[in-house]
């Protein structure tokens, strides 16, 4: 029983670095990709802002939406890149499944 645990961890392993090449796993929270997009949202804002001499204060409502677009456009993102490596490792996974299953 613990030779069948192994080999299916070797074969997880595996999977997950074949995986890897096309569809990476992204890093670290959706939450954390969404707040970055926010971010950037705000920065852009800033910078279009300065570039025209617009107060920024006098536009906080499209400030929050483009914020909220950011966030919500990033992490759908993120969501889809983790939804992409997991259907890749799935995929993998099933094809070594296949070879190793496949008589000599």
């Amino acid at each position: 029983m613990v030779d069948f645990a192994m080999h299916q961890d070797e074969r997880k392993i595996l999977a997950a670095e074949r995986a890897h090449r096309y569809a990476p796993k992204p890093t670290g929270g959706a939450v954390m990709a969404g707040v970055c997009g926010a971010v950037v949202a705000l920065l852009v804002d800033v910078a279009a802002s300065g570039f025209y001499s617009w107060r920024v204060i006098e536009h906080v409502r499209l400030t929050a939406v483009a914020m909220a677009a950011g966030f919500m456009l990033v992490t759908l993102g993120y969501l889809r890149a983790k939804r992409l490596n997991r259907t890749a490792r799935h995929e993998e996974l099933t094809q070594i499944n296949a070879d190793e299953d496949e008589p000599q």
